[in-house]
């Protein structure tokens, strides 16, 4: 069995293609150096199995778990991982904040699009770390879900895209996209390159059929997203599986 031979149970709140840095469960022993993303996996799910089926509580206290997480909030962009609460909220638009206080596991796609200057992504970095913050205090099921965040830059994904070529897999960081159980894609732009739009398919059509939800800002409105992307990927974009998600438009900046 490969890696890719695994099934969305496998994946679905263990994958840790989806992490850059993130370390074994908390009953999980650490995997020596040559084991492969197989035989992690299937080592943190029989371990988490038996713990359940054991009644054996966590462990950790929620300081270890918030230190387990820090590999998630230090993806965020420069400054929004440290930055207070009040000074990043400070940075959004209302409108956007009460988007990302709103938004829960299971809410679907949220699409944030805005004026620079706006909080798009500051607004994206709040509903990141709220969720690392509850994974930490809560741990379990909310905690697995935090470990298990990408956020991802589009331009950085559109160069992954162009430097892959024809026949050679997937790379990681796809991979990685398409498997977060929550990703974020900043900064969505018109397609400059043939390879972009495929690039973005990839992603959001492998993250479509798993009803895994995606979070994305960007600096157009609905009506150029579907101009830009076309209709099918444009419905990737703002559904997630059944559910048809929502988005948040702000014109301007309030002053």
């Amino acid at each position: 069995m490969t890696d890719d031979d695994f099934s969305d149970d496998d994946l679905s709140a263990r994958t840790a293609a989806s992490q850059d840095r993130m370390g074994p469960t908390d009953s999980t022993p650490p995997a020596p150096a040559s084991a492969t993303l197989g035989d992690v996996l299937r080592a943190a799910e029989r371990a988490r199995a038996a713990s359940e089926a054991a009644g054996i509580p966590e462990t950790t206290d929620a300081q270890e778990r918030h230190e387990r997480l820090r590999p998630v909030l230090e993806q965020l962009p420069r400054g929004m991982h440290r930055a207070t609460r009040q000074e990043l909220e400070g940075r959004i638009d209302p409108r956007l904040l009460r988007a990302v206080i709103g938004w829960h596991w299971g809410s679907g796609n949220l699409v944030l699009m805005g004026a620079t200057g706006s909080g798009k992504t500051s607004a994206a970095a709040h509903l990141v770390r709220r969720l690392c913050s509850e994974g930490a205090r809560e741990g379990r099921k909310p905690f697995e879900l935090a470990s298990l965040i990408r956020w991802q830059s589009c331009r950085d994904l559109a160069e992954v895209g162009r430097e892959t070529k024809f026949g050679s897999g997937t790379p990681e960081e796809i991979r990685r996209c398409q498997y977060a159980r929550l990703l974020v894609l900043n900064d969505l732009a018109p397609p400059a390159h043939k390879d972009d739009q495929a690039t973005l398919e990839r992603v959001l059509d492998a993250r479509y059929e798993r009803g895994w939800p995606t979070i994305t800002t960007t600096g157009l409105n609905a009506a150029q997203l579907e101009q830009a992307f076309g209709d099918a990927l444009s419905r990737r974009i703002f559904e997630c599986g059944a559910s048809r998600g929502a988005f948040v438009e702000v014109k301007w900046v309030q002053r």
